[in-house]
């Protein structure tokens, strides 16, 4: 589990290509999840202006900046072949090349975000594991329902009806 987690959480990264790796805190997953950050607020940035001899200054607006989320975690394999070939699919499918969807999977949660990969980097193999740490960007910082919903205002009343002034 994540430090500080009492569920296990999934992340599911899909490039442009379609290629797709899942990495989980499962021990069937040869791409193990331990660690995750940047997936909680954004930064929020908050523009001014002063006027002379104004005391402090006037907000004139906010908006929030892109997100930078870091995952880390470990790659399983039962030997030196195996570990390489992980490897080459881990790499493949988080191009810096490509942008892609990240999915975001904890208990009854599931949201997903568009991304692009800034850098993935991987640690000394170690007998048949090897860490990796993969960067990604979030242009646009807010998670989206993966099935969005849809409430018909129309069945709400039988007969939506709206007056309209004579003339």
């Amino acid at each position: 589990m994540l430090i500080g987690c009492d569920k296990l959480a999934t992340l599911v990264y899909k490039n442009t290509y379609g290629q797709s790796v899942t990495l989980a805190q499962n021990h069937a997953n040869p791409f193990w999840l331990s660690k995750i950050a940047g997936f909680g607020g954004a930064k929020n940035d908050v523009n001014t202006v002063k006027s002379p001899d104004q005391d402090g200054e006037t907000d004139v607006n906010a908006s929030l900046e892109k997100s930078e989320r870091t995952i880390t975690g470990t790659i399983i394999a039962a030997n030196a072949r195996q570990l390489e070939e992980y490897h080459r699919e881990l790499i493949t499918a988080f191009s810096t090349k490509q942008s892609g969807v990240l999915e975001y999977i904890y208990g009854d949660v599931d949201k997903s975000c568009s991304c692009k990969v800034e850098s993935v980097a991987f640690g000394e193999i170690d007998g048949g594991t090897q860490e990796y740490d993969i960067t990604i960007l979030c242009p646009n910082p807010f998670w989206q329902d993966i099935s969005p919903t849809v409430d018909e205002i129309a069945l709400w009343l039988p007969e939506f009806e709206f007056l309209l002034p004579d003339g």
